[in-house]
């Protein structure tokens, strides 16, 4: 189960990064346009910011971290190449 959120995590790495960004993005904007508004947009705001920061921090993790895991999984599985 772990190691297929992984797997997914690898493979989309560059997605989370994306879409991280975008909300973090959107939500700052939110933000300037609201701040001095008397109710909790604002707030909201940056909460949706704090979340988008994390998702692109987790993002950028996998992608960092793709091809040392990837390497640890080709050493560990048997070769199928023929010895010639």
């Amino acid at each position: 189960m772990i190691k297929k959120a992984i797997d997914f995590l690898f493979q989309n790495g560059i997605t989370f990064m994306v879409a991280g960004f975008i909300i973090a993005a959107v939500s700052i904007i939110v933000f300037m346009v609201t701040r001095f508004y008397g109710n909790a947009v604002p707030q909201i705001a940056m909460g949706c910011f704090a979340l988008g920061v994390t998702i692109y921090v987790t993002g950028r993790i996998a992608v960092a971290t793709k091809n040392q895991y990837m390497r640890k999984q080709n050493l560990r599985s048997p070769s199928t190449k023929d010895d010639l």
